[in-house]
């Protein structure tokens, strides 16, 4: 499962993205008509309770109607022509929901191309705007789906790193005196953004990290500009989502102080 998870993590976010999606599609035309009816019980519940206060309202209503009359009469008509139109409303919502239209693949495919670019497309511009809500709030869902996974412990990405690291180091492919240190997120008022470069200026932003959040840095760090103000440390990060790039050390710190040397790879 570990593996699967970090498989799928380490694709790239348009390629994460795409994928999560068409498998919403794909669950949506096999289960529909099972969710559809499931939920139609929402309107069919709706109807009942709606009957129940007509008819209290009702009953009172009517009987004053008949001892008295007059305006009576008027709220009397007023109170089931209401009555008449909500409980048409709802019994429209509940058949449109307990018997589903047939399943139009083109609309479907379409609704997922839209939505794959109002995601992915936004996280190519170079600054943050209102147009980046979808991308936001689909880090924002991966980061707590990650936090769920860690906390059954179905996915451990420090654990899984430290796995491919072995892997990459038995294979040739890595260095052996290479080491991972967990820093961990903190002091950020709204999200720390993992860039492409280290600056922030002409960077691509390629993830944002919230309070908490935990990363492993390799020990590679520079100094360069931020915020056209001032020269700070920036560090080399790989994120839970897989993604590497560069973050502000301002805001990292370790997960454990206890006589750790850290080495700075320049």
């Amino acid at each position: 499962m570990s593996g699967i998870m970090d498989m799928f993590f380490r694709l790239p976010f348009g390629v994460r993205v795409a994928m999560l999606l068409l498998m919403i599609v794909v669950l949506w035309a096999i289960f529909r008509k099972v969710i559809c009816w499931v939920l139609s019980l929402i309107p069919y519940v709706l109807i009942k309770i709606f009957r129940i206060f007509y008819l209290l309202i009702e009953m009172p209503i009517a009987a004053l109607h008949k001892k008295w009359g007059s305006c009576f009469y008027k709220i009397d008509n007023i109170l089931s022509l209401v009555g008449e139109k909500t409980d048409t409303v709802l019994h429209c919502w509940y058949m449109a929901w307990h018997y589903p239209k047939k399943f139009h693949l083109g609309i479907s495919l379409l609704v997922y191309a839209v939505c794959v670019a109002l995601i992915v497309v936004p996280s190519f511009m170079k600054t943050d705007s209102n147009l980046k809500f979808g991308e936001n709030a689909y880090r924002h869902c991966e980061t707590r789906f990650i936090k769920w996974l860690e906390e059954r412990e179905w996915y451990n990405p420090t654990m899984q790193a430290a796995m491919n690291q072995e892997e990459q180091i038995e294979s040739g492919s890595a260095e052996t005196d290479s080491f991972d240190v967990i820093l961990v997120v903190s002091g950020v008022s709204s999200s720390l953004l993992v860039r492409d470069i280290p600056s922030t200026e002409n960077c691509i932003i390629l993830d944002r990290l919230q309070n908490d959040d935990t990363v492993i840095w390799k020990g590679q760090l520079v100094f360069s500009e931020a915020d056209n103000s001032h020269i700070e440390p920036w560090v080399k990060v790989v994120t839970a989502n897989g993604v590497e790039g560069w973050c502000r050390l301002f805001y990292l710190h370790p997960d454990d102080y206890m006589e750790q040397e850290f080495y700075v790879i320049l």
